[in-house]
């Protein structure tokens, strides 16, 4: 959790307050009123973390959920208000919100994707999951601003390298990791040079945090979203889960080809007249555990032209770091050390 909230006293007490609830629940009831569906029922407190907590509130037409963070993450209500006007397609539809509080009432988002998954045994219903984190990356970028102002962390390339430089120099850390600043300046160099825009992204994108609703896959939990460069969105989702497959076995699934570059991308000239590269840069992890070296085997990108994709894909997780002793911590939407070193950096910002 950005700001490293998981470290912070536990404050359970105040959602578990009758007061604070009898408020929260009464704002409730004003808003499904004011919709025309009154609550049908007594309400379940289903998940209450020291972050955030959220309570299943039934209703005729089906149940509504309320939810709500602590004053460093309200900025959520910002964030699912803004979702909700830019890509209504791929959030569930949101009721109500109060965005000084941080409260949201939103509409049933439908089963879990991990447990559709595994009775359907198929993954496919990914592809359209990474075209709605596309989708919902462009739609961003005009309220990059407004977003900043209200507290989401900035991992900016911009900004990234020497924060990056501060905190490992501040912590207990093996000297490759001090030794890797340079590399990563280079690195944000690079990417920056291929002028993707840089927007909101959900920084933790895993099957626990989608939804299926009808035809359609939702994307919930924005509570960590931050503003870096939207590649960055799919170190959880392909490592993650993706390569687990359907068994949970560890690169049971290969995702090159939605690591290589797709048509659209590839090959035009960049900033500084460059071109976009056909596979990962020298020294830059590829999922599956291996590395490109300069000299060991890489991940060889199939020809767009071979790789049946649609357009409007997000791709090159391989323009991260990838650490081969992460992939336990990493399983799930467990936090990669890519992740770890973001979370830490937006307790700098």
């Amino acid at each position: 959790m950005s700001n490293g909230l998981r470290q912070t006293p536990a404050v359970e007490e105040q959602w578990r307050d009758p007061e604070w609830l009898a408020s929260a629940l009464s704002w409730v009831d004003e808003k499904l009123s004011e919709t025309g569906r009154p609550r049908t029922g007594e309400p379940d407190q289903v998940h209450v973390r020291p972050w955030s907590t959220v309570i299943k509130v039934p209703t005729a037409e089906g149940p509504t959920w309320f939810k709500t963070n602590t004053e460093e993450l309200k900025r959520e209500a910002l964030v699912a208000l803004l979702l909700a006007r830019r890509v209504p397609d791929r959030v569930p539809p949101l009721i109500a919100v109060d965005v000084e509080r941080g409260w949201m009432l939103m509409e049933d988002g439908g089963r879990r994707l991990r447990e559709v998954i595994a009775e359907e045994r198929d993954m496919s219903r990914w592809d359209d999951i990474l075209d709605g984190a596309a989708d919902i990356a462009r739609a961003m970028e005009p309220d990059v601003d407004q977003l900043l102002a209200a507290g989401v962390p900035d991992v900016r390339l911009a900004v990234l390298p020497d924060r990056y430089a501060a905190l490992v120099e501040s912590m207990d850390v093996e000297r490759r990791f001090r030794d890797a600043v340079t590399r990563v300046r280079e690195m944000a160099e690079e990417l920056a040079s291929y002028g993707v825009t840089e927007t909101l992204q959900h920084d933790d994108l895993h099957d626990g945090q989608v939804f299926v609703r009808g035809d359609r896959q939702l994307i919930l939990d924005w509570g960590d979203a931050v503003i870096s460069h939207p590649f960055f969105t799919l170190s959880v989702t392909l490592e993650g889960v993706v390569a687990w497959g359907l068994d949970d076995v560890e690169n049971s699934v290969d995702i090159a080809p939605l690591v290589a570059l797709p048509a659209s991308l590839r090959p035009r000239p960049a900033r500084a007249g460059r071109c976009l590269p056909t596979g990962p840069p020298a020294g830059v992890g590829v999922p599956g555990g291996q590395h490109h070296r300069g000299g060991g085997p890489a991940l060889d990108p199939q020809p767009a032209a071979d790789v049946p994709r649609r357009p409007r894909r997000l791709t090159p997780s391989w323009l991260k770091r990838d650490d081969p002793g992460a992939h336990a911590d990493r399983r799930r939407g467990g936090r990669s050390s890519p992740r770890l070193v973001r979370d830490d950096l937006s307790k700098t910002a």
